[in-house]
């Protein structure tokens, strides 16, 4: 299920993974992160990587939203 419900949690979650990534460069890579700051970066783009999919597909294609798994009697046989 997807974690964000909103354009506004969405800017939010970016403006998270920003700031971490900011963070972990002032700290001289994202390797000097606490392992708490990378569960939570790890969380947060996930988060945004998902609802991108969902509402911002890339060209070509198809948004997250409308696909779904086909039943074994809507495969064809190759």
């Amino acid at each position: 299920m997807m974690e964000i419900k909103t354009e506004k949690q969405f800017r939010e979650y970016q403006d998270g993974c920003e700031a971490l990534i900011r963070r972990g460069a002032e700290l001289g890579g994202m390797d000097y992160l606490s392992d708490e700051e990378k569960r939570e970066y790890i969380r947060l783009s996930d988060a945004v990587i998902e609802y991108e999919a969902a509402y911002y597909p890339l060209p070509g294609r198809a948004s997250t939203l409308t696909k779904r798994t086909m039943t074994a009697a809507e495969r064809v046989p190759v």
